[in-house]
Parts: structure tokens; sequence; C-alpha cells
């Protein structure tokens, strides 16, 4: 009897054991704007402090202000504030001036007002001050720069959370050496390649899609042809050489983009990205196995509310780097 008992015991703790871990998983694919738990707003909070920024994985958001654009622009179904609450800390923006206002743009096509991205990135900020965010100004169209300037300095309160340059340092072995604990509750800036503000010691400059330039504080490769391929061939052509070029400078903050771009005027960033999402999530997630973990910094996707794995995909990464002061509390969240 009593052996039957014990054999019991170990049948029923392994019943409850993979209910729970279907559970989990269930639970995790229902994942929406409305119940992300806590975690997602604060991952920050489980890194060493002395890590620098640009080792740490970091989930990021391509052409992060285009959700309620035209199917043909649109690259994010969610809201700047949701994005955050589902762990990205990375944003591609880009910015229009039309008229008076200020409002996103995607290649022809206009979007959301500027506000709305900075009124969502104050709020988040206002709570959670063990992150850094990373806000990217590639593009800007008909001269926006100095107005979005003024509303960085008016609307966000740059003078309080803005990185600063006040070193002797140049901008690029700054951000190079820049470490989490030294800018938590705080965003870092970086500006166009094309335009150099040097009387702001908050705008660090980004390179161009091919890297050209020298002394930049982001490096973010893009090369179009290869991202309107399929997302098999893309994978294996387009992520190991942005890995190589990287590689060669190894400075400052790297942006890995990993979206599609359309090859035909009728094709949507969505449709992509149904068939590219897993592939590129596995892509993620196998780095943890490669010779280019240390080079990990940002990686950049489509839609990333659509689905919690590419948020953990990234941060487990972090594991894998040995970053992380609290892994129980990573692995009660993150796969791996």
């Amino acid at each position: 009897m009593k052996k039957f008992l014990k054999i019991f015991t170990v049948i029923l703790a392994a019943v409850i054991s993979v209910t729970i871990l279907s559970s989990c998983k269930n639970n995790k694919a229902e994942i929406t704007a409305d119940n992300v738990p806590l975690f997602y707003s604060e991952w920050m909070k489980y890194i060493n402090g002395d890590t620098p920024v640009k080792n740490i994985a970091i989930p990021g958001s391509h052409d992060a202000g285009t959700y309620n654009m035209l199917s043909l622009g649109e690259t994010q179904s969610s809201s700047i504030l949701t994005q955050l609450k589902f762990g990205v800390r990375y944003f591609d923006i880009r910015v229009e001036k039309k008229g008076d206002s200020l409002v996103i743009f995607h290649s022809v096509l206009s979007g959301m007002d500027f506000n709305e991205v900075i009124n969502d990135i104050s709020e988040f900020m206002e709570t959670n001050d063990s992150e850094v965010l990373i806000l990217d100004f590639q593009h800007f169209k008909n001269d926006s720069m100095q107005k979005v300037i003024d509303t960085l300095e008016s609307s966000l309160d740059t003078e309080r959370y803005a990185v600063k340059n006040d070193t002797e340092m140049s901008d690029a072995d700054f951000i190079d050496n820049l470490k989490l604990e030294d800018c938590r509750g705080k965003f870092i800036i970086t500006w166009g390649s094309d335009y150099k503000i040097d009387e702001k010691n908050y705008l660090f400059r980004r390179n161009n899609d091919e890297g050209s330039l020298s002394e930049c504080s982001l490096e973010s490769y893009y090369e179009g042809d290869l991202h309107k391929k399929s997302s098999n061939e893309f994978i294996e052509n387009a992520l190991p050489l942005y890995f190589e070029k990287f590689s060669l400078k190894n400075k400052g903050l790297f942006v890995l983009q990993g979206q599609l771009t359309a090859p035909t005027l009728v094709t949507t960033p969505l449709s992509l990205e149904e068939s590219h999402s897993e592939n590129m999530n596995n892509y993620v997630k196998n780095l943890k196995n490669s010779d280019l973990l240390k080079y990990v910094n940002i990686i950049m996707r489509d839609y990333v509310t659509d689905d919690i794995e590419k948020t953990d995909s990234v941060l487990s990464l972090n594991i894998a780097k040995n970053i992380v002061s609290d892994t129980k509390e990573f692995l009660k969240y993150i796969e791996i």
C-alpha cells in the first residue's frame, strides 16, 4: 500500500507539473496589451548595473509609430506605450513636418501625431526608473529636425531624462562605455546620420545604412535587396553580413535589423511578417549558442506586440550573456 501511495504521489506531481507548464505556455500565447505581466515593464531591473548598454540584448521596434497607418505602411499594431509594456526599449522613429504639426511617416505615407509618441514615452518614464530607452531618429522629412528638437525639449523634458555627454570623451567612446547603472530611468537619443547637431550634448549621431561614416554612436545596417528576399534567404545572407560588418568596428550600439521589406507595392508588412516571424524567433533564440552572442545588442522587429516570443527570444540572450542578476525571476517568464 505504501509503495502504491509513493508511486501515485510521484505520478500526481508529474501531472501537476505538466499542467502548470502547459498553463504557462497557454497563458503566454494569450498575452495581450490588457494582461501583459508587469515583468516586461521592468525587466531591466534584473540586469546587472555594471553592464555596458551595448552588451544588453534589447528588443527593438521597426518604424515604431506606424500603428493605425494604411496597411502598406503599417509595421506595428500597437501604441508606443503598449510596446514599452511588452519589453521593447528601442524605437525607430521617423518624423515629418506637415504644416505646423509633426507626424510619423513611413515612405510616402503619414500616420500618427508625433505628440502621441512623446506622451507615451513620458508616461512610461514617470513610473519605470529601472529602464533605459533608445530613441533612434533615423529619418526626417520637410526640415522637421529643429521642430523635433523643440518638442523633445519642451514636452519630453530632455534636461531630466536625456543621457548627456558632459565628458571629454567623443560621443562614440562615451556611448561605447556607457553602463546601465549610469542611465537607468533615462533615454538615449540617436540622430539621423545626415544631421549632426554639435551644440546638443544629448544628440548622438547614428551611422547610415551602409555604415560608411566613422565615429558614430549607433550602427544599423540595411541592404534593401537582401530584405526583399524570402525569410530563409534573408536570415542566411543579411544577418551574418550585418554581424560581420559590426564586428569590424565593435563600437557603440548595434541594431540588427530583423524585418523584411515588401518586394512589390501590393505586399504588406503584415503578410511578410506572418511568413517570417517564427523563423526569426528561432534564429534569435539560437544566437545563445553562437560566437556572435557577444555582438548582440538591439534586435529590431515588425509587429513586436503580436507575439510575446519576439520579446522573450531576445531577453533570453541576457541569461546566456550572464548579465542577469536574478535568473530565477527571469526564468518565470523567459524560456530558453
